[in-house]
């Protein structure tokens, strides 16, 4: 949705005062990574996976209890030494007000978390900004605990442990009734798949063997069978941690939906053809449109735009154009669309998009 130039700027000023806010927050966390208490107490809570990657939310995990003091209290300390505030100053204040202005505050260890001894290696903390874009970014910020800045790759995975601060991605917050919940992805709930055994990538198999049909027939499900990415850290960085992948299949016709889904697994499972067997369309071209409209994304959140897209397909014999709709965030990444028709068959058993980095594949079997 477009907004005017004040309505931008103000915008654009309250993110740049959020993101200074959250470094701040940043270096008062690595700093209090000198206390072994307090890495393990973030490993802990990060092992918990309360949205299934490994991070927790600030505003939750504030009042804690570390060696009998609270986490807020002690990165209060750290705050108020590294802004040399007064003695009579209060550094909860600072966290009070930063965790009510970001509620979705979250705190990552999405790198080599299982490799952290707590014990022995005090990570860096790096921030992402809220202009972060995976496509462009080059670096990050990351903070060590004296307050010497490092600037990590977004490219490359490091090989040591790695604390990320930066807003959740994967809950909403309700801030009438002050609740978090799971994103739904466009009304479903978990994950829309079935995992079977993982197969050769570049055998052709995905999901079914070689006794599968990979071209579109009427009267007959198609189901996703597997996904691929040319390089997953184009749609999703390393230091967001494990993707959330969203697919949703519409009738052009009406617009409405045939199948939506979402996928977030470990990114080490996106290495190759991640498998999976989710129902997708019934083809009936006596009753139904010969084309599904296929749309997928990476989701980022952000507020809510529309992604519109042009598609030419057959009903009942005559030739219809129709615009199909796809609510998405504005910081979300588009993988592509792709227009579907029944009786055809994709080159190479697998539909493509995109293209270099950002060439992402699915397969379909019909069965």
């Amino acid at each position: 949705m477009p907004t005017d130039s004040n309505e931008s700027n103000t915008v654009n000023h309250s993110s740049r005062a959020q993101d200074a806010k959250m470094e701040s927050f940043a270096k008062s966390l690595a700093r209090s990574l000198e206390n072994e208490a307090v890495r393990k107490f973030i490993k802990t809570e990060a092992n918990k996976k309360f949205d299934g990657d490994f991070e927790f939310l600030y505003k939750e995990s504030s009042k804690a209890l570390i060696a009998n003091e609270k986490f807020e209290n002690l990165l209060a300390k750290e705050h108020k030494a590294i802004n040399q505030l007064s003695k009579d100053a209060d550094g909860v204040e600072f966290l009070h007000n930063i965790s009510n202005e970001i509620p979705l505050l979250n705190i990552a260890v999405p790198a080599n978390i299982e490799e952290w001894n707590t014990e022995e290696y005090t990570p860096l903390v790096a921030v992402i900004p809220s202009n972060f874009n995976d496509q462009t970014a080059g670096t990050i910020k990351a903070y060590d605990a004296k307050g010497t800045v490092t600037l990590l790759s977004i490219k490359d995975k490091p090989n040591v442990p790695v604390i990320v601060v930066g807003r959740n991605e994967r809950v909403e917050y309700n801030s009438i009734n002050q609740t978090y919940s799971q994103k739904s992805y466009a009304g479903t709930s978990g994950k829309a798949t079935n995992y079977i055994l993982p197969d050769d990538p570049y055998s052709g198999g995905g999901g079914g063997g070689t006794t599968t049909n990979y071209c579109r027939q009427n009267l007959k499900t198609d189901y996703i069978t597997g996904i691929y990415f040319s390089d997953l850290s184009y749609y999703e960085a390393w230091a967001l941690g494990q993707p959330e992948i969203v697919y949703q299949v519409k009738n052009p016709n009406n617009d409405s939906f045939w199948a939506m889904g979402n996928v977030n697994d470990n990114r080490s499972d996106f290495d190759y053809w991640y498998n999976m067997n989710a129902n997708s369309n019934y083809w009936d071209t006596n009753t139904m449109p010969n084309t599904a409209s296929y749309f997928w994304f990476e989701d980022d959140g952000g507020f809510e735009t529309e992604h519109n897209v042009s598609v030419t397909f057959k009903l009942f014999g005559q030739s219809v154009t129709k615009s199909v709709k796809f609510k998405i965030k504005n910081d979300d990444d588009v993988m592509g669309h792709l227009a579907v028709v029944v009786g055809t068959c994709p080159s190479g058993e697998s539909y493509t998009m995109g293209g270099g980095d950002g060439t992402f594949k699915f397969k379909l079997v019909s069965k």
